[in-house]
């Protein structure tokens, strides 16, 4: 098992997480990590490294130097990392990267989360919700009709191709239709949740949180409100 830390680089366990040992330190934190083939990536704020012996030695990426992926989605040989309107895709294991501009209309957003359903591939961003691609990557265009606002930071795949998404202090939506269309889906959330990660198994998906803050949940509940 590996950890990724705010502050401490990563660790590892090789009990079940019973222990851990820091074996990527000296930086400031770890934003996102994944496997490829035999490759562990670990991106911080101005580097992402890699690992091909469990951690033990690490080296830097340099085609990813500076572009701070936020997320990575790894599949057999194809990576995806999310960047800052930009993903940068590999098919060959983390050998090489291209750039792929979403084009954005913003000037900073970030790629919090990619999953795919199939040959089509899906991004969460901070302001515009979430970028669907049915070529491998090479065009996106927005899928975020009905929702709002949209700060998308977590994406997962339910059954029947179920697309969900969770949102920054405005909770989950819900496509059945391949981002064509969303809906939100609350039930059982408190008001304003800001659902952070997800992660989809079997049948069941799972949703980490954070916290409102005292004193903004009515703010955001009005915003959310007047942005729809």
């Amino acid at each position: 098992l590996f950890a990724g830390t705010g502050s401490d680089g990563v660790y590892r366990s090789s009990d079940d997480g019973e222990t851990w040992i820091q074996k990527l330190s000296g930086f400031v934190g770890v934003m996102a990590m994944c496997v490829s083939g035999n490759t562990i990536y670990a991106s911080t704020y101005g580097y992402t490294y890699a690992s091909s012996d469990n951690g033990e030695n690490w080296y830097n990426v340099s085609a990813l130097e500076g572009a701070a992926p936020w997320s990575f989605y790894c599949h057999d040989s194809l990576i995806i990392a999310g960047g800052v309107n930009e993903v940068y895709k590999s098919i060959n294991y983390g050998s090489s990267f291209q750039t792929i501009d979403l084009n954005i209309p913003y000037s900073i957003v970030n790629v919090f989360d990619i999953d795919a359903i199939g040959s089509t591939w899906f991004a969460a961003t901070s302001y515009d919700g979430v970028y669907k691609s049915t070529d491998e990557g090479i065009t996106w265009a927005q899928a975020n009709n009905g929702m709002g606002p949209k700060d998308a930071r977590a994406l997962a795949v339910g059954e029947s191709s179920t697309l969900i998404a969770g949102t920054h202090y405005v909770g989950v939506y819900r496509s059945t239709d391949m981002g064509s269309q969303w809906n939100k889906s609350m039930a059982g959330f408190a008001a304003g949740s800001s659902i952070e990660s997800m992660l989809s198994t079997e049948s069941f998906v799972f949703a980490g949180t954070r916290d409102i803050p005292n004193g903004r949940q009515r703010e955001i509940m009005d915003q959310g409100r007047r942005n729809q």
